[in-house]
């Protein structure tokens, strides 16, 4: 482990932000909709994201250049598709590894310590 994966130890993950850099690496040009029924299929409906969630946090990466955002108008509905960039697929490495070396380092010791203590 590099140390500046161990510096940053401690700081945040953005898992909505993880959640749906993969979701959208998995199933590309999906609306907003879809990922929200997406989300519900990949957590077995333990999670449901709100509009209010999903969709600032995509606007946002389209913003910083980590999604491309299409749109597609059928008829007189206008429908937002979204894509992951280069820049977004290294966005996702960079998570799922900072998010790897948290369960690594950090969370396996604490939860096999804490399972000696309630033993």
């Amino acid at each position: 482990m590099s140390n500046s994966s161990r510096e940053n130890i401690l700081e945040p993950v953005p898992v909505v932000r993880t959640l749906l850099l993969f979701l959208l690496k998995r199933n590309p040009n999906s609306s907003g909709y879809k990922l929200i029924n997406l989300v519900r299929e990949f957590t077995a409906d333990q999670i449901s994201l709100k509009t209010g969630t999903l969709y600032p946090e995509l606007k946002k990466m389209v913003e910083e250049g980590i999604l491309i955002q299409d749109k597609q108008v059928t008829g007189k509905r206008i429908a937002y598709l979204y894509c992951l960039t280069n820049k977004g697929e290294k966005e996702l490495l960079r998570l799922i590894t900072a998010i790897e070396t948290k369960k690594e380092v950090l969370l396996d010791p604490l939860i096999k310590e804490y399972s000696k203590d309630i033993s």
